[in-house]
C-alpha cells in the first residue's frame, strides 16, 4: 500500500464504510429479484418498471445524425450538420440531449417527437477539435493533450479560464457548472476558476455522478485481485464510502441520471465468454454493495464494455458497440435489441414518462 494510500485513507478514516450487507434473494417467475428493506438503496427493484427507449441518435463526426426506432431500428429522421473539422460527442446527464462540439460551436441535439433537431449552444470559441472534453450546456471543459493545459469555457459569456500543468486526464466532467477532472492519483475540482484536489491514492479511471454526489472507480488492489469504487462528496472532496469490486480489470458502466445504483463488472474468460457485473446502490451511507451478479455473455466480439460506450438505465444496458447499438435486458440477461449502424456516437433517448413512475 503506498503511503499516499495511507494518508488518504488516514486523512478521511471517519467517513470511510467497510462492508455491506448481504442482501436475501428471492427467485420468481422471469428472474432473480431482490428482497430488501424500504431504506435500502435497492428497495426500488422490487417495483421496478422495465421501459425501453423510443428512439436513439446515431452520430458520425462527420455531421450526420440519425434518429432510429429502438425496438426495429428504423431510421426516422435525419440531417447532417456542416462543420469543417470533425464533432466529439457527449450526452447530457439525463440523456436527453446529444451535444456535438467541434472546438469553435457546440450544438445540441435532441429527438423530439420522432424528429431530431439541432441547435446552436455557443459559436466563436476558436479553438481546434479537442480530443476529450465535457459539458453541462453552460460550461464547456476542454483537455489539450499537447499543451497539458484545461480550458474551461463559459457559454454565457464566452470567457475562458485556464488551468495549466495538467500531466493526464482520465476522465472529467461538468456538473452545474463546476469542472472535475481525474488524472492517475488525483480528482481535482475546477470552481470559479479555482482548483481543489484530494490525492485518492493508485490509478483512477473514470468517473460519473450519482445522487448528487460523485463515483469514481479506481484499479487499486490490482495486484491482489481486487479494484474499488469510491462515493466522494461533491462539494467537499470528502471521500464517504467506499466499496471493493471483487474482481481485477473491472470497468464503471454510465448511468442515466437519477438512478440509484451503478453497474461495475469485468471480463470473464470461461467455457461460456461473458461479462460479469455487480451493483452498487447508492443511498444515505454511500454505496451498498448488492451480492447478487448480473452475466452478459459475450455471443460475438464486438461486445467490449467501457466506461464510456454505455449507459444503463432502469433494466435495460445500452452499448454502443462496433457494429451499432446492443441493448441488454438485465432480468433476461441477453441481447434483446441489436441494431447495426456505422456511427461513431450512439445515444438513446432516455425520457422518463408520466406512465413510468412506480405508484
Amino acid at each position: 500500500m503506498s503511503n499516499n494510500w495511507k494518508y488518504t485513507m488516514q486523512k478521511h478514516r471517519g467517513k470511510i464504510w467497510l462492508g455491506g450487507s448481504l442482501l436475501a434473494t428471492a427467485v420468481v417467475a422471469g428472474g432473480v429479484w431482490l428482497v430488501v428493506s424500504e431504506d435500502s438503496p435497492f428497495s426500488e427493484t422490487k417495483e421496478a418498471v422495465s421501459y425501453l427507449a423510443d428512439y436513439s441518435i446515431m452520430a458520425k463526426a462527420s455531421g450526420d445524425f440519425h434518429l432510429v426506432k429502438v425496438s426495429n431500428g428504423e431510421t426516422i429522421s435525419q440531417f447532417k450538420i456542416e462543420s469543417a473539422t470533425p464533432l466529439v460527442f457527449q450526452a447530457s446527464a439525463d440523456h436527453e440531449t446529444l451535444y456535438a462540439f467541434n472546438g469553435d460551436e457546440l450544438f445540441a441535439v435532441k429527438g423530439t417527437d420522432g424528429e431530431v433537431i439541432q441547435t446552436s449552444v455557443v459559436n466563436g470559441i476558436g479553438k481546434p477539435t479537442p480530443s476529450r472534453f465535457a459539458t453541462d450546456g453552460s460550461f464547456i471543459a476542454t483537455y489539450d493533450e499537447k499543451k497539458k493545459s484545461l480550458d474551461v469555457v463559459d457559454v454565457a459569456t464566452k470567457t475562458t479560464t485556464t488551468v495549466s500543468d495538467v500531466p493526464v486526464v482520465k476522465d472529467m466532467l461538468v456538473k452545474d457548472g463546476v469542472v472535475f477532472y481525474l488524472t492517475d492519483k488525483e480528482l481535482v475540482q475546477v470552481k470559479d476558476g479555482k482548483e481543489n484536489r484530494i490525492e485518492v491514492g493508485e490509478t483512477l479511471t473514470s468517473i460519473q455522478v450519482a445522487e448528487g454526489n460523485l463515483v469514481l472507480h479506481s484499479t487499486f488492489g490490482q495486484e491482489k485481485g481486487e479494484n474499488i469504487v469510491l462515493y466522494v462528496n461533491a462539494e467537499t472532496l470528502d471521500i464517504e464510502n467506499l466499496q471493493k469490486t471483487g474482481a481485477t480489470d473491472t470497468v464503471m458502466l454510465q448511468n442515466d441520471d437519477g438512478e440509484s445504483y451503478i453497474h461495475v463488472g469485468h471480463y470473464v474468460n470461461s467455457e461460456t465468454p461473458g461479462y460479469q457485473f455487480t451493483r452498487f446502490g447508492v443511498g444515505t451511507s454511500g454505496l451498498e454493495k448488492d451480492e447478487l451478479a448480473l452475466r452478459i455473455p459475450t455471443e460475438t466480439s464486438d461486445i467490449v464494455f467501457t466506461s464510456k460506450n454505455s449507459v444503463v438505465d432502469k433494466d435495460y444496458i445500452y452499448m454502443h458497440s462496433t457494429s451499432g447499438l446492443k441493448v441488454f435486458d438485465v432480468k433476461t440477461q441477453a441481447v434483446t435489441h441489436d441494431i447495426p449502424f456505422d456511427v461513431d456516437y450512439a445515444m438513446p433517448i432516455l425520457i422518463e414518462k408520466e406512465e413510468e413512475v412506480t405508484k
